[in-house]
């Protein structure tokens, strides 16, 4: 999920995965994130593990709400609106939308309280 090459498997290879699997997948990718908050790839790969496993959103708002507010790339509000058209997770990724736009700070705040046209 990190790399190139994981990414291209990832939705097959997340289908197969036990309950106890994701779970320690969870916390690698909460490690990472809190390690370098600012890198992209750890959140895209929360993203990734929701479209299989749409409680790996609930590990997500608990990382969110720990990690410093103006870290939080400012791209990940436009991919929470994609997740929340998807109807597995549209209740969990619209509750991370509403908790982002409580944040005070940093592009992912800013981003979410950005009215967008609706197509």
């Amino acid at each position: 999920l990190l790399t190139e090459s994981g990414r291209k498997q990832a939705p097959v290879l997340l289908k197969d995965l036990r309950a106890d699997e994701t779970d320690s997948l969870l916390v690698l990718l909460t490690r990472h994130v809190q390690r370098d908050p600012t890198n992209a790839d750890g959140y895209n790969a929360f993203l990734t593990c929701a479209e299989t496993h749409p409680r790996t959103l609930s590990a997500f708002e608990a990382l969110l709400r720990q990690v410093p507010q103006a870290a939080i790339p400012g791209f990940l509000p436009a991919k929470l609106e994609l997740l929340a058209r998807t109807q597995k997770t549209s209740e969990l990724a619209n509750r991370l939308l509403e908790l982002i736009k409580t944040f005070k700070e940093g592009p992912a705040a800013k981003a979410a309280k950005t009215e967008r046209k609706k197509a």
